[in-house]
Order: structure tokens, then C-alpha cells, then sequence
């Protein structure tokens, strides 16, 4: 049996493209992360226009408040990660007095290596003189200072790139848009390119604004449940919680284990395992009840095809591909006509035509559906 010539050729874009984004990753990831951002902000952009507010106005706003967010974000978020580094000794040793009360056998075997390791500190006591124990305030500030000269210059980079393709597609979307809706041609019989692109990007930044909702409801339930429990930092613990839902699958998971250890170093006994327990109640009603009712009506994806595509984006650039992975997949449905539409055309064109600046009243062919 042998393949389509098609899907052959298919098969090799698709690997050529991956090998392409996971080798250019300083420069692709901040670029697709821009254009999603683009995306997703552009009914603004439409309600903008609609109004005769300049594009280039619109774009140096969203750009401007889209660094402030980010300032934001890690103003709020880096005090909380600079103590939970700092709580990682605190840490390891309930997680050692844990395992110590549930496993037996670890007890014998960690004996057995205290054993094995005094008598080889005796022996070098007798035959050596001890290195006086490092500084860790020194080595913490050295390691900070090497991190920031290594690592600014390529974070100033990406932010630069994001920063400026973010503001150029927001400046000159109409433009693109109509030269691919030139250029090539439709998947569709009854609309055209650009009209698909259009509604792609609703589509997206619908389902985007959907998801954010959920999260920030999520996020705030999180944090009050903690705060009753006696959880310290319960506002950025919610905070977190809200940040590591986009990442589907994975962050809850990480979120999850996050709230384990907090509750390790907060409680002792069975109270421990409260705080994790809370939150999987939480994402368990949210993912099976409250996210289906709220888009499955408008977006019914497959899960595998979910989880597949999220583990590939995740290998190709971490949590940045694991934020763009579905807002991607849903975009490159709606264009290769793949999704439902729920609008009529005539819609579709009468909002592009209002994004534009034009009149509302414009010939429409017969042939398309009202």
C-alpha cells in the first residue's frame, strides 16, 4: 500500500516546519506569541476603527499595555517565587519526614547511609584538613549577577521582537488580510480568504476571552479557599492558579503538586493534603462542567487532537508554545474551514466592511446565504 503523493508532500512540510520553529525558537517564539496577542485583541482593534480612532494610536496603546501587564505580573508574582526558593531546604525535609513515616525501607536504607558516610567523614578527618563551607549569600549574589549579564541581552531581544511584530500586525492587519485574501484562495465556496480570516480571529479571541473568564473565576475561588485554610500568600497562590490554567493538562498538574508541598510546610497530618485536594475539586468541576457548557456548544475539538497538538508546542518552546498551542489550532481550523460557522456571511462581510470604515449598505450576491 502506498500513500497519496499529497499526504507525502504534507508530511514533510509539517516536519520541515517543526524542525524550522524549534531551530529558530529565540526568534519564532516570540513572533507566533505576538500575533496570537494580535489576534486575540482584534475585535478591539475592529471596535477602534469602527469609531475613526487611528490604528497606529491602537497599536502603541495595546503594545504599551501589554508591557504593563508583564511589569505587572512579575512585580506581584516575584517576591512569592523568591520565598518559595528560599522555603526548598524547609521543603525537603517534610517531604523527608514524610516519606519516612509512610516508607520503612527508606528508613533502613537512609541509616544505613548515615553509617557508610560517617565513618568515611571520619576517615577523611583524619587524613584532611576541611574546606571552610561556602558563603550562600555570596554565591546566591554571584549567581544572580551572572544570570542577569548572560541572559538580559537575549531577553531584551525577545522582548524587543515580540514588542515590535505586536505593533506592526496590529498597525497593518487590514492590509495583510486583504493581500491574502488576494493572493490566495479560499477553502470555502460561500466566503472569501479574508472573510475566513476574520472570522478566525473572532472565533479566537472569543474562545480566548471565554477561557480567561473561566481562569479569573477559577483563580479568585482558588485564592478564598486557601486564605480559609490559613494558606499564606493566598492572593498569588489564586494568582497562579489563574496563570497555569492556559496551560491545559499540564499546569493544573504542576499547580497541583505546587499546593502539596505548600500544604506539607503549612499543616501537619491529613490537613497537608487539603489545599491539594481543594484545587483538584476546583479544576475537576471546572474542566467536566463548567468550561464544556460555556464553549463546547461553539468549539467541540477532540481531546487527543488537544493534548497531541499541546505536547508538540510544548516541545517546541515550553510554556510559551504550551500558552499559543490552542489558540493556533483554533485559528487554523476556522481558516481551513474546518469549524462550524455560526454567522452568515453577509454578517461576516457587514462587520469586516464596518472595520474598515465603510458604509453598511453594500450589493451582496444572491448566492450567498442570509
Amino acid at each position: 500500500m502506498t500513500l497519496p503523493r499529497n499526504a507525502l508532500t504534507i508530511a514533510a512540510v509539517i516536519i520541515a516546519s517543526l524542525v524550522v520553529l524549534k531551530l529558530t525558537k529565540a526568534i519564532s517564539a516570540p513572533t507566533v506569541l505576538a500575533l496570537t496577542l494580535g489576534v486575540i485583541v482584534s475585535p478591539l482593534v475592529d471596535f477602534a476603527a469602527r469609531n475613526r480612532i487611528p490604528s497606529a494610536a491602537v497599536a502603541l496603546a495595546i503594545t504599551f499595555g501589554t508591557c504593563m501587564a508583564v511589569f505587572g505580573t512579575v512585580l506581584v508574582l516575584a517576591p512569592a517565587i523568591e520565598d518559595a526558593v528560599r522555603e526548598i531546604p524547609e521543603v525537603v525535609d517534610e517531604a523527608k519526614e514524610t516519606l519516612e513515616g509512610l516508607v520503612s525501607i527508606g528508613q533502613n536504607l537512609q541509616e544505613m547511609s548515615k553509617e557508610v558516610n560517617e565513618a568515611i567523614a571520619a576517615d577523611d578527618k583524619a587524613t584532611s584538613v576541611p574546606a571552610p563551607p561556602p558563603d550562600p549569600e555570596q554565591q546566591a549574589e554571584l549567581f544572580s549577577f551572572w544570570d542577569a549579564v548572560l541572559f538580559a541581552p537575549q531577553i531584551a531581544a525577545q522582548a524587543l521582537v515580540f514588542l515590535a511584530t505586536l505593533f506592526f500586525f496590529i498597525l497593518t492587519r487590514r492590509q495583510i488580510y486583504d493581500w491574502l485574501g488576494d493572493t490566495f484562495p479560499s477553502s470555502r465556496e460561500d466566503l472569501k480568504t479574508k472573510d475566513l480570516l476574520y472570522w478566525a480571529d473572532t472565533s479566537v479571541s472569543r474562545y480566548f476571552v471565554t477561557i480567561t473568564g473561566i481562569n479569573a473565576v477559577l483563580g479568585c475561588c482558588v485564592g478564598l479557599g486557601l486564605w480559609a485554610l490559613g494558606v499564606s500568600s493566598a492572593p498569588t497562590w489564586g494568582m497562579l492558579a489563574f496563570l497555569l490554567n492556559y496551560l491545559l493538562y499540564l499546569g493544573p498538574v504542576l499547580f497541583a503538586a505546587s499546593l502539596l508541598v505548600a500544604g506539607f510546610i503549612t499543616f501537619d497530618g491529613i490537613l497537608s493534603y487539603a489545599p491539594m485536594a481543594m484545587y483538584v475539586a476546583m479544576n475537576f468541576t471546572e474542566g467536566y462542567f463548567v468550561t464544556p457548557s460555556l464553549i463546547g456548544q461553539r468549539l467541540m475539538l477532540n481531546p487527543l487532537l488537544i493534548f497531541t497538538t499541546l505536547t508538540v508546542w510544548l516541545w517546541l518552546w515550553g510554556p510559551v508554545g504550551g500558552i499559543v498551542a490552542l489558540p493556533v489550532l483554533v485559528w487554523v481550523l476556522a481558516v481551513s474551514g474546518q469549524l462550524k460557522i455560526t454567522e452568515s456571511p453577509r454578517k461576516i462581510r457587514l462587520r469586516r466592511r464596518r472595520a474598515q470604515g465603510k458604509p453598511d449598505y453594500h450589493p451582496v450576491s444572491s448566492k450567498l446565504p442570509s
